[in-house]
């Protein structure tokens, strides 16, 4: 069964929260599983409105870094739930994910000095 076994990763200015669900393989002498990075609107819980541009990355017990291009992965014209591809290996328990991402613009005014 998928679970959450880490703490979620919030985005308030693109209103998005991330988190990662880790799938243990369904043989009990095997050890591992498959770990996922979802993306949800925290107010509603459906696609992102606005998908932050960067990368996300996550070290799963593997050791291997993954880094996951947010804009490919998350595509809400594919029909598929936000989710990304599986990577192998569970997730850390705590905060894991490392979101690399250009912030929102702010609006304010730039003042400038004459000399």
């Amino acid at each position: 069964a998928e679970r959450v076994i880490t703490d979620p990763s919030l985005f308030p200015e693109y209103e998005t929260v991330f988190f990662t669900t880790y799938r243990p393989y369904c043989d009990e002498c095997e050890i591992g599983g498959k770990t996922y990075l979802w993306a949800l609107q925290y107010n509603e819980g459906g696609y992102p409105r606005r998908m932050p541009k960067g990368k996300a990355f996550l070290q799963s017990s593997t050791g291997a870094p993954e880094a996951i291009d947010l804009g490919a992965e998350f595509d809400e014209t594919s029909g598929l739930p936000p989710v990304s591809r599986a990577i192998e290996g569970a997730p850390p328990t705590s905060q894991g994910l490392l979101l690399m991402s250009k912030p929102a613009p702010v609006q304010r005014d730039l003042h400038r000095r004459e000399k």
